[in-house]
């Protein structure tokens, strides 16, 4: 019995670390040329931090966060700060969510 894969080996690596703003610039897969595997469109695995990041978001919406402020007020609250170890802010929130949608 095999392990299921936790990301999709054969997806192409960003370009650039930051999206680009002009859409689909260096990122989209092209039809026919991508081997995509169901339910895996990540290149690799999650990292420790953010599996800890996805469970503190979920507890965060379960206890009402509805708009950012609330959220990165209650990620601060849980303990699971960005990934240098600083409390979030709105600005640092939406950049690593910029660079998380990998």
């Amino acid at each position: 019995m095999s392990t299921p894969l936790q990301f999709n080996p054969y997806l192409k690596q960003w370009q650039k670390p930051v999206p680009a703003n002009d859409p689909g610039a260096g990122s989209i897969e092209q039809p026919g040329q991508a081997r995509n595997i169901v339910w895996q469109t990540r290149t690799r695995a999650p990292t420790e931090h953010e599996l800890q990041l996805a469970n503190a978001l979920e507890q965060a919406f379960a206890n009402g966060a509805s708009d950012v402020a609330d959220v990165v007020c209650q990620l601060n609250a849980i303990g699971v700060y960005d990934h240098s170890g600083k409390a979030w802010t709105e600005v640092s929130f939406h950049k690593s969510l910029a660079t998380l949608g990998y």
